[in-house]
């Protein structure tokens, strides 16, 4: 996982404290860690035997694709980590 979803993710739970974490919590929380594994696939795929172009690396169109919609899961899921509703206990 890369430093600034760590950091996110880390950041994000301090915030609930003591509180349970909510049902939304627990979806935003899978769509970071889904979000990452779509941007490290689409971004190694030729590396790891996915990718198209197999003699050579080259990172096309579909794996800029890839990343930007592994990045705006990311995004998603870092804003239904955020605690909106919850008040302060």
């Amino acid at each position: 996982m890369d430093l600034i979803g760590s950091v996110g993710l880390f950041g994000l739970s301090t915030l609930w404290n003591n509180r349970p974490k909510s049902f939304v919590y627990d979806i935003g929380l899978r769509l970071v860690l889904i979000g990452n594994l779509v941007v490290f696939l689409s971004g190694l795929a030729d590396y790891i035997g996915i990718g198209v172009h197999h003699h050579l690396p080259y990172f096309g169109p579909i794996q800029t694709a890839g990343v930007f919609l592994g990045e705006a899961m990311i995004a998603a899921g870092f804003l239904l980590m955020f605690p909106w509703s919850q008040q302060p206990q």
